[in-house]
């Protein structure tokens, strides 16, 4: 941002002397007050408005600003916004471009705030690493997934085992909404959470449920095909994706299949599943 020395105001260079005996040039219309009412220039040039303009329009300000500074021998901001000011007639144009530059101005310190904070997480990636944090763990805090803390409080969780949920945790971190988890749960409650869970079925099928968005309420179903071994091809073809846990879960408890395990193979090859029942004598027309 930079003040602005409008030619059409039409201003005059003031050389004088203040009360202490300081010298200074002042900057002033023709038809400025002092030189109506004879107000001292140094107390006069107060009241007259101030404001910004481009890059483009400053090459006039620039040369008169060179002029002035050189005579009292400083070059800061703050002495370019006490001596230019600007007259009615081209305050539209120069308030917009004072909204242009001030935007500008927001950018640039946000890009370097970025850039700050980017080059800060480059050079603690290495540190964090040798302290036993996954690389994909780290990531998800250089990608702003997660805090710092947050990512502290993982390894604090975790412990040593984090190596093998760091896959777990990265979906649920790059997860909008995983029905697993209440949205609003912390960090330390969803990775309890999750442990728990993969105590329970394992991590393959926690991975299933995080990808499939499946809920809670299925995971007593999955325990009871994994606690019985006749049901391992149907659980399987959920693995697999060949049938959904839907899917599984109707064959089992609503077609009978709970009860004949040996049949349900025929089901899964492509078999219809109420021709199956009939054969096999659990399904009455």
């Amino acid at each position: 941002m930079r003040s602005y020395y409008c030619s059409s105001c039409a201003t005059d260079i003031k050389r004088g002397t203040l009360w202490n005996g300081t010298a200074y040039n002042g900057i002033f219309r023709k038809d400025h007050e002092s030189k109506i009412s004879g107000l001292h220039p140094s107390r006069a040039y107060y009241k007259f408005r101030r404001t910004w303009v481009s890059q483009e329009e400053y090459h006039e300000f620039d040369q008169l600003y060179k002029y002035i500074s050189s005579k009292r021998g400083r070059n800061d901001v703050k002495a370019r916004e006490k001596y230019f000011f600007i007259c009615d007639e081209c305050v539209p144009k120069v308030d917009q471009a004072y909204e242009e530059n001030k935007r500008l101005a927001e950018e640039d310190a946000k890009r370097v705030a970025e850039e700050e904070k980017a080059i800060e997480k480059r050079t603690k990636i290495e540190s964090y690493k040798k302290a036993g944090i996954p690389e994909g763990i780290v990531n998800l805090w250089v990608e702003d997934e997660i805090s710092k803390t947050d990512m502290l409080k993982l390894l604090s969780i975790f412990k040593d085992s984090l190596k093998d949920y760091t896959h777990l945790v990265v979906k649920v971190a790059k997860s909008e909404h995983v029905p697993l988890f209440s949205d609003d749960e912390n960090v330390d409650q969803w990775a309890a959470k999750l442990q728990n869970y993969v105590n329970q079925i394992g991590f393959d099928w926690v991975t299933l449920f995080i990808e499939q968005k499946l809920d809670a309420k299925d995971i007593p179903f999955i325990e009871e095909l994994r606690e019985n071994p006749e049901f391992l091809p149907l659980e399987l073809a959920i693995i697999e994706k060949n049938v959904t846990v839907e899917e599984a879960s109707h064959l089992y408890f609503e077609c009978g299949f709970s009860e004949h395990p040996a049949p349900l193979q025929e089901v899964l090859d492509g078999a219809d599943w109420v021709a199956v029942a009939v054969k096999h004598g659990f399904y009455q027309l």
